[in-house]
């Protein structure tokens, strides 16, 4: 292997600040550390890379190595290397480790300790060489024994100054969570970080059609900050990806690209419901805890529209020329042009507004892809004709254990 290709392959690795090269009898070279954090590459005889061992430099000039046990190039391995987690905590593998405090603690706790690498805070993903995102994420268990979403995933913050003239495949959102190796684990209040136990491993890579949707949403809330309106952005504002608040209300608000007035810091996140479907999807086609969402062909899902016209347009967008043609008709009329037979059901105004949503294809559109992922429920509702609403909205009933359970008011179902 050329020097150059060893050189990019000490990038790829960590920054260094300095490289010794080997003389043909070393057997292996060190790179220099840079904020605590070194590595090196063994080299065999015939001069290939065959593994990369990573140490930490100590303070008394020691060094502690540990052979990776994956290949850190390899998704597959990486993967597999995962599932040993499942069912057991940190303290299994590192009995000596200690607890962080903070919120975050627990996946830099998972990289050191589990897969044995430092935490970083590089513009690229965690595993740099497989092009891939760890994340850590915890499930709440609910009185009934299911296991629910607890929050949205968190994907890295928002940088008013330098994000605003990115494109979608500019983004540390893209390049860090296109694939993402995310890792479940109960959350159990008092109960120390490193006696969690870990229920699911899951590679998963962003669908081609929910990536037509996020980008739409990345536009979105990219353009507000363009226009130094980000303290104007909203979770309303986005289906699949939202800009959620950091930090606790009243907190000291940051500037703003194109604007004097201040902004709270946000984050690019998947929402809430998006990581409902995306569980539900884990626990239908789990193998011991285990998933990959492109290792298996999955049964086509029950969807509203196709991936050229979410490439085209966005879901309010489709959703709104669906309806423009039946705008200001009568019941009667309603039920001729779509051939529905007039009925005096309660449902029979959902039936209608369904039938013209779903183009006919689908029983409820609220069971649909798209209104599951973003979290969208079709609701109707008649008013009189000088506007003035005829009834109230009626919900489910209500369910005290949830709301109980449920910490934040934009990550309930509601």
């Amino acid at each position: 292997m050329q020097r150059g290709a060893l050189a990019y392959a000490v990038r790829c690795v960590g920054r260094c600040s300095a490289l010794r090269w080997p003389s043909r009898r070393s057997a292996f070279f060190r790179a220099g550390h840079s904020h605590g954090q070194t590595c090196a590459i063994f080299l065999f005889p015939d001069a290939r890379v065959s593994l990369f061992i990573s140490y930490l430099w100590g303070l008394n000039g020691n060094m502690l190595m540990r052979a990776l046990p994956y290949a850190p190039q390899d998704l597959s391995s990486i993967f597999n290397y995962s599932k040993q987690l499942l069912h057991h905590c940190l303290r299994d593998f590192a009995p000596e480790g200690k607890d962080q405090r903070g919120k975050g603690g627990l996946g830099q706790l998972v990289e050191e300790l589990f897969f044995r690498y430092g935490t970083n805070s590089r513009p690229e993903a965690d595993f740099a060489l497989a092009h891939a995102e760890l994340k850590c994420t915890p499930l709440k268990e609910a009185a009934s024994g299911d296991l629910l979403i607890k929050e949205r995933l968190v994907c890295g913050m928002i940088n008013y100054a330098e994000d605003w003239d990115k494109t979608f495949g500019e983004s540390h959102f893209y390049k860090k969570c296109l694939t993402m190796l995310i890792m479940f684990y109960l959350h159990q209040p008092g109960v120390p970080r490193l006696d969690l136990h870990f229920l699911f491993t899951v590679l998963w890579q962003l669908p081609a059609k929910d990536l037509l949707v996020i980008r739409r949403d990345y536009d979105t809330i990219i353009g507000k900050i363009r226009a130094g309106q980000a303290h104007t952005l909203s979770e309303g504002d986005t289906m699949y990806l939202g800009a959620c608040r950091k930090g606790q209300k009243g907190d000291r608000l940051v500037a703003q690209h194109n604007s004097v007035t201040g902004a709270p810091r946000r984050a690019w996140s998947l929402k809430a419901s998006y990581m409902r479907t995306l569980l539900q999807e884990v626990k239908e086609h789990h193998s011991n805890g285990a998933y990959c969402n492109a290792s298996i062909l999955l049964a086509p899902r029950n969807s509203l529209f196709s991936p050229g016209e979410l490439s085209a347009h966005s879901v309010d967008e489709l959703l709104a020329e669906r309806f423009a043609p039946y705008l200001g008709l009568t019941l009667t009329e309603l039920c001729h042009r779509l051939h529905v037979a007039p009925s005096t059901a309660k449902s029979k105004y959902f039936i209608l507004a369904n039938r013209i949503a779903g183009l006919g294809k689908t029983a409820n559109v609220n069971r649909t892809e798209e209104f599951e992922k973003s979290g969208l429920t079709m609701k109707t509702i008649r008013i009189r004709q000088n506007g003035v609403v005829k009834e109230s909205m009626s919900f489910e009933n209500i369910d005290y254990q949830e709301i109980h359970d449920c910490d934040e008011w934009t990550e309930s179902r509601l």
